[in-house]
């Protein structure tokens, strides 16, 4: 330390720093590496390194709580700067001896502290390395090790800044560093010579790598990273360069992990390069966490557009239908009608209340699903009468459009088991969507068939058609086609969804084809045929 510091008290110390503000050096990558890693051996939320230059403090690098003046994890890092030797203290509010430290802290200060000095070559204690938590806690020994090590590694760093003695220096620092991280066994460790074979590798690296934890650990490395992987371990080594390298491997199960490894080039005494050596670091569990969040964010605000949307038609389709009530209701209170035009308002209204009750009606459906309590009436049915039936409630659609349709069936009849009821509803759906998605004067042609074990229903028109994307997604809640804007589409998006789902309840599946837009669409329900086993 100078001689300003030392003639200063620990008390009058603290207070000078205190005083004065944290000046921060230009950012660097590797203390920023060092605090992160000094976090995560050590568990903790916070670690910071700390330079000392006089009487004032420089915070090179912190991960957590950023120690702003006067706050109490810079009061903490200024006091680890001034302990010459390992320092760590389980619990501060009962440490003995820390009174005039704790007179300093605010309400909300870290409980523990644990630091080590960075002490240069020839002596000279320029900082520390330093990680707090609001636990109290010990480090475990191995954690210890581990801190001791990185700090010696930043203690490397700051020598290098010395020139190329000052660099081979930190070099030693380092080697002795890694090989420390090895024995304290929380990192997979390796060292290799010039040609790239490894002289060493520890248990944590042979397990990781499995039956591949020799020469042949590239074999590990998966096909779409190897190539990469291997252009940088065979890189000129450059003693300026600390590579860092993210690939993926497949372990001895097959499981895919992601890895992170840093490494060294390593130099002899007359500066001629004979090696490297690193660690390597499991980033699994993250970058998995990071993609199911991004996957799980994406999920949610598709459904959270399609619920919004849903809302909004389900507005729109109940308002016209109220509205045609309410002015009904308006007109037999108000005006004096006869009884035929009477009649007539009551039928208009009568028409709106079902077209809403239907809408309600399959939303109940959905829900009774979800929840597992919509009964079925199993039975043997006729596919034909089925489809004749269907064909009934989609009539009135059918007819305003103008629709030739077209029905093939076979001779004998085929039956499956299966509700009668909810067959019908199934394939009046299907029916209503391809005379929706059809232009006026359009064709839709049904097919009951016979295929192997199964009845198949097909209904195909020659309405607008899917893109892949669409087809993809047509069975979705609350999905719609986008028609052309002088097309609109009617009801609340969930006829399709409702098929599948009570289909799927009949050990049945509905699958759509479509050649693209302006090429029109097929839909098929294939169901499992009726089979007798009574004997004869």
């Amino acid at each position: 330390m100078s001689s300003a510091q030392e003639s200063l008290s620990p008390r009058a110390r603290r207070a000078a720093w205190r005083g004065q503000p944290s000046i921060d050096t230009e950012p660097d990558e590797a203390f920023d590496a060092l605090a992160r890693s000094a976090a995560l051996v050590c568990d903790t939320p916070t670690a910071l390194v700390g330079l000392s230059s006089g009487a004032y403090v420089r915070f090179k690098a912190w991960v957590g709580a950023e120690p702003v003046d006067g706050s109490s994890v810079a009061v903490l890092g200024a006091h680890a700067i001034g302990q010459a030797e390992f320092f760590e203290v389980k619990e501060l509010a009962s440490a003995p001896g820390l009174s005039d430290l704790k007179e300093q802290l605010d309400g909300d200060a870290p409980q523990f502290v644990a630091a080590v000095p960075l002490i240069l070559a020839d002596g000279e204690q320029v900082g520390t390395l330093c990680v707090m938590d609001a636990r109290p806690r010990l480090l475990e020994p191995r954690q210890r090790q581990a801190l001791q090590a990185l700090g010696t590694v930043a203690a490397g760093l700051l020598e290098r800044r010395g020139g190329t003695a000052g660099e081979r220096l930190a070099e030693r620092i380092a080697e002795r560093s890694l090989r420390s991280l090895s024995e304290a066994g929380l990192f997979p460790f390796f060292a290799a010579d010039n040609a790239g074979r490894l002289t060493y590798t520890n248990e944590r690296w042979q397990q990781l790598f499995g039956e591949h934890h020799g020469n042949d650990w590239m074999d590990a490395v998966i096909p779409g990273h190897r190539d990469r992987v291997l252009q940088a371990w065979r890189a000129e080594n450059n003693a300026h360069q600390e590579p860092e390298l993210d690939f993926s491997i497949r372990g001895d199960q097959g499981q895919l992990q992601h890895l992170r490894a840093l490494w060294r080039t390593l130099h002899d005494e007359d500066g001629q390069a004979v090696g490297r050596a690193g660690i390597v670091e499991d980033v699994t569990l993250s970058r998995d966490a990071g993609h199911r969040s991004q996957h799980l964010n994406a999920r949610l605000s598709i459904e959270s557009e399609r619920k919004n949307r849903f809302i909004a038609t389900l507005a729109h389709e109940l308002r016209g239908p109220l509205s045609v009530i309410k002015n009904g209701v308006r007109l037999l209170r108000t005006a004096a009608l006869g009884e035929t035009e009477s009649s007539n308002v009551l039928g208009m209204m009568d028409r709106q209340v079902t077209a809403m009750a239907t809408q309600i009606d399959g939303l109940t459906d959905l829900s009774s699903i979800s929840l597992g309590k919509l009964d079925l009436r199993m039975a043997q049915v006729d596919m034909a009468a089925v489809v004749e039936n269907a064909l009934e409630i989609a009539a009135p659609l059918i007819g305003a459009k103008r629709h030739e349709v077209r029905v093939n069936t076979p001779t004998p009849p085929v039956f499956v088991k299966g509700d009668a009821t909810r067959l019908v509803q199934i394939v009046s759906n299907l029916l209503t969507n391809a005379a929706k998605y059809t232009d006026d004067g359009g064709r839709v042609e049904v097919t009951v068939r016979r295929q192997s074990s199964n009845v198949c229903v097909e209904v195909q028109d020659n309405g607008v058609g899917l893109t892949a994307e669409q087809a993809a997604a047509i069975f979705g809640m609350f999905e719609q086609v986008q028609e052309d804007s002088n097309m609109r589409s009617s009801g609340l998006g969930i006829g399709l969804a409702l098929s599948r789902r009570l289909a799927a309840l009949h050990g049945a599946d509905i699958a759509v084809a479509s050649d693209g837009r302006g090429q029109g669409s097929r839909f098929t329900l294939t169901i499992p045929a009726w089979v007798d086993l009574r004997v004869a």
